[in-house]
């Protein structure tokens, strides 16, 4: 993505505000094909909801399904691994990602259950999840 252009909106309809300024950078046209593996981190580092500003509200993740369900993307999964010491599996159910996965057939990935690869970089080994490596 070449524009670096920051949009700002107002109101609170935020499934509506997301799907508006996603339209705005015509974000589809970034995306290689309908059939792209696509995958939503929403920041659940810790369980707890979103009025706390420690995660990305459930409706900004609803708008962004939405959106790109209608520009006819359906390969899409909510993908989250909590920090050491909380559950990735409490950090779901308590924000409704149980619920928002069934609601837009849409996987939902715990990556701390998840398969690992390791890859090295600079002198450092770092374990990255199977499922982040096969998005697009």
């Amino acid at each position: 993505m070449s524009d670096k252009t920051i949009r700002i909106i107002y109101g609170s309809d935020i499934i509506n505000n997301t799907k508006t300024l996603l339209s705005s950078y015509q974000i589809e046209t970034k995306i290689p094909s309908l059939d792209a593996k696509i995958g939503l981190k929403p920041n659940l580092v810790v369980a707890t909801t979103p009025e706390t500003g420690a995660t990305t509200h459930t409706q900004i993740i609803c708008g962004i399904i939405e959106y790109l369900q209608e520009k006819g993307f359906k390969n899409i999964s909510i993908i989250e691994g909590a920090w050491v010491g909380d559950s990735t599996q409490r950090g779901f159910f308590i924000n409704g990602y149980d619920k928002i996965s069934k609601k837009y057939n849409v996987a939902l990935i715990d990556t701390k259950k998840d398969e690992y690869n390791k890859h090295t970089a600079y002198g450092i080994t770092m374990e990255i999840s199977k499922s982040i490596e096969n998005l697009d």
